[in-house]
């Protein structure tokens, strides 16, 4: 009789408790898919605005919110191709009467392609930089970078100005950023 009723009660808390870790991954599920949700919200605005960022399959690396901005830093791989996103969403300041607005920081695809590493760059509209460099070991020299456009931004974003340098890059910046090509001069030491 009392092995009867151990029975009972051990199958009765086994059963209690699939019941509760059931509800437990359901409920983390639907938890996750609301919070999928906004973001994919975000990324289909941000795809209105530059129709090259891809809207599914993102996963998260950084995201916060605070009164004012909302921010993701995503990445993806699909089959040989990398990409990665940063993005901002501005909200509304009734104070100031300012209007929600996306910023991209950065939007980055690379892959590589017979025996070329290929490096592109864009924010919301423009192209920042892209390059290609031969698939050595996985490693990139910035000596042998192939520019397409873009070399005076890269070596603004990645710090290889000296002092002057940078300080003419940023009078001239809007000016030098269109330039195309590898074979630049040296900016000013």
């Amino acid at each position: 009789m009392k092995t009867c009723i151990i029975n009972f009660t051990i199958k009765y808390f086994l059963k209690l408790f699939s019941f509760l870790l059931l509800l437990f991954i359901l409920n983390t599920q639907f938890s996750c898919k609301r919070g999928d949700n906004k973001l994919e919200n975000h990324l289909k605005e941000i795809h209105k605005l530059n129709s090259n960022i891809i809207e599914d399959d993102w996963n998260v690396e950084k995201s916060y919110e605070t009164n004012i901005e909302i921010f993701y830093s995503l990445h993806k791989k699909v089959v040989d191709t990398t990409y990665f996103l940063s993005f901002s969403l501005f909200k509304k300041n009734n104070k100031q009467n300012i209007k929600e607005f996306y910023y991209v920081d950065l939007y980055l695809k690379s892959y590589c392609d017979d025996s070329l590493y290929y490096e592109l760059a864009q924010n919301i509209k423009d192209t920042l930089y892209m390059f290609k460099h031969p698939c050595i070991d996985g490693r990139i020299c910035f000596d042998s970078l192939e520019f397409i456009m873009g070399k005076y931004y890269y070596m603004f974003r990645y710090n290889k100005f000296s002092g002057k340098q940078l300080r003419y890059y940023k009078l001239f910046k809007d000016s030098l950023n269109e330039i195309r090509g590898t074979d630049l001069p040296d900016l000013p030491r």
